[in-house]
């Protein structure tokens, strides 16, 4: 799936130097301006614009929006995209935060459309939106929602009932889904981490029982507790990362 080049430099040990290396530069050189700046992914060499502020690196211990400005953030997650989506791909991405992933998937796709789903109002508003306007990204459509179990989320300090997969695939999907991205954190009103993706997943399973199902990628830990129905609605598990998984059908 990914070779042992690209596991070295995107996710071993020479991931980790190159990190501590661009951590080391950006700590003596560090603007935490708003501003569009140039991106160029490094996994896969492609470049688009992307307005986005950043943390303070001497703060923060995962600065993930710096990541991001320098093409490092999740770079085999990009590799995954430009190898298993196509130019007619319909996708829907749930979690699109910024719009780093959704402009990649945009590049690739050429005659499809992909859906963006965003709960948090500052990403969705301050981020996704410019992002996708400045990128002139017309077979994008933005929603501004959850999607997972009936029970409410906490989406910073905001409270939000999420929909049903069904229910937004019905209202806002006229099309058949090739690709589903899945990168959702929830918690719970009390503040409890929720699995959301083993809810989604769920969901998927039981609308796509008797037609052709997608290719999903998801970012989880706990992909164990839906091993069997994995195996059962005939999706082979493929690994790029310790929490990052292809899901496949045989």
């Amino acid at each position: 799936m990914i070779n042992k080049f690209s596991k070295f430099f995107f996710d071993g040990l020479g991931f980790r130097i190159i990190l501590k290396i661009f951590f080391f530069l950006n700590f003596f050189n560090h603007n935490s301006e708003k501003k569009i700046r140039t991106i160029l992914i490094k996994s896969t060499l492609e470049k688009f614009k992307f307005e986005i502020d950043t943390e303070n690196t001497k703060k923060v211990r995962f600065p993930s929006k710096l990541y991001r400005t320098w093409g490092l953030y999740e770079p085999l997650t990009s590799l995954v995209l430009k190898k298993h989506v196509q130019e007619n791909y319909n996708v829907l991405e749930i979690g699109s935060a910024y719009g780093y992933f959704t402009i990649q998937f945009s590049k690739i796709i050429k005659k499809g459309t992909i859906y963006a789903v965003e709960p948090n109002s500052d990403y969705f508003e301050n981020y996704l939106k410019k992002n996708v306007m400045i990128n002139e990204l017309n077979n994008v459509k933005l929603f501004c929602t959850a999607i997972g179990n009936e029970n409410a989320i906490d989406v910073k300090g905001k409270t939000l009932k999420p929909m049903s997969f069904k229910d937004f695939h019905d209202k806002n999907i006229n099309k058949d889904l090739d690709f589903i991205f899945i990168d959702v954190d929830a918690r719970n009103l009390s503040g409890e981490i929720i699995r959301n993706e083993i809810a989604i997943l769920k969901q998927i399973f039981e609308f796509y029982s008797n037609i052709n199902k997608p290719i999903i990628f998801v970012e989880s830990k706990n992909l164990d507790e839906i091993y069997d129905q994995i195996k059962k609605n005939n999706y082979r598990i493929i690994p790029i990362t310790r929490r990052h998984f292809v899901l496949k059908q045989n």
